[in-house]
């Protein structure tokens, strides 16, 4: 299913959360730093009390450190001026060592249907798995109302015939990866809870949509530049959109056509006519400008050598990500 009637839906790139971590010049509580963000946020927020020796959570004393991670969703993270007022007020009462620490940032793209048709939404969400391009490290679907591991169905040699299943979330790459992907039909939205959790609670029919996100975390967010809430205050988020690409697979004879038999057979006894989420390769540079061979490190292609960009997604992703920079940084364009 190459083609997507891109005019049967609205695209809407968004903030899905940030991650930050907070360092306050003296120790406290984590219910404090809670109650504080909560009534700037309109919701609580799940805060962790870092042991600063060992990076992990703080469990002992009550939880009093002065070192704190936690996530900011839905207005708070679309918006830059409203994140720099939540951690003004936040170190007013309780002061920060140094600019917070941005940790994460997840960003998706919605796609709704324009007829209000749940049939249009399960059809984008499995367009958008099938035609994910990215690389294939543990990918896998999942039901999320099952969230044991063993519930999870791999993606491998032995399972290429496995369907995609658009009512099950498709991932690619894990949660601790510098970049990783989830695409899935959503139905459903967290709320925080008491107990400091997330839980799901149903969406209005009108707010279902189809949703392809990826998450920034690690080194990747210092090579884009991200590393403390000043840096973010001020990046524009369109320039994420290049990390969000689809492309269009070869058919198996398109791949083949000029090979040699012992090249061909090869590829087609690891062919995957499922997804796009093909490893994009290497493309050897072994020859330098003057001609002769040099040794150096392959660069990255931005696509599978069998896959085509698909460009008419590839332009809305680039375009809603582009007013997503404009709407983050609202202030900033307004005062320039």
């Amino acid at each position: 299913m190459d083609y997507i009637d891109t005019s049967a839906y609205r695209f809407e790139a968004v903030v899905d959360w940030i991650s930050f971590q907070i360092e306050t010049v003296e120790p406290t509580q984590f219910p404090h730093i809670q109650k504080r963000l909560t009534e700037q946020i309109g919701s609580k927020p799940y805060v962790r009390p870092i042991d600063p020796d060992t990076g992990k959570r703080k469990h002992d004393e009550g939880g009093t450190t002065t070192v704190f991670h936690f996530k900011v969703y839905d207005h708070i993270a679309n918006n830059a001026e409203k994140l720099l007022g939540l951690f003004a007020d936040l170190s007013g009462e309780y002061p920060l060592q140094g600019a917070p620490l941005v940790t994460g940032i997840e960003i998706a793209l919605d796609a709704y249907s324009r007829s209000g048709s749940d049939y249009a939404l399960q059809m984008a969400a499995q367009w958008m798995m099938e035609h994910l391009s990215a690389p294939p490290v543990n990918v896998r679907q999942y039901d999320p109302s099952r969230r044991t591991k063993n519930k999870n169905v791999m993606f491998n040699q032995e399972t290429r015939s496995l369907a995609i299943n658009p009512e099950l979330n498709f991932r690619t790459g894990n949660q601790r990866d510098d970049l990783s992907f989830q695409v899935y039909w959503k139905r459903t939205d967290k709320l925080d809870d008491e107990d400091s959790g997330r839980r799901g609670k149903e969406l209005a029919q009108h707010l279902h949509r189809a949703r392809a996100e990826f998450t920034l975390v690690g080194d990747l967010l210092e090579t884009e530049g991200i590393h403390t809430l000043d840096d973010l205050a001020v990046f524009d988020l369109g320039r994420l959109s290049r990390h969000l690409r689809f492309a269009n697979l070869m058919t198996l004879d398109q791949a083949t056509a000029g090979m040699d038999s012992l090249r061909a057979t090869s590829l087609r006894s690891v062919w995957d006519q499922r997804a796009v989420c093909l490893a994009p390769g290497w493309m050897r540079r072994d020859t330098g400008s003057d001609g002769h061979r040099r040794h150096a490190q392959p660069a990255p292609r931005k696509h599978s050598r069998y896959t085509t960009p698909n460009k008419g997604m590839n332009r809305i992703v680039s375009d809603r990500f582009a007013q997503l920079g404009a709407r983050y940084l609202a202030k900033k364009n307004n005062e320039n």
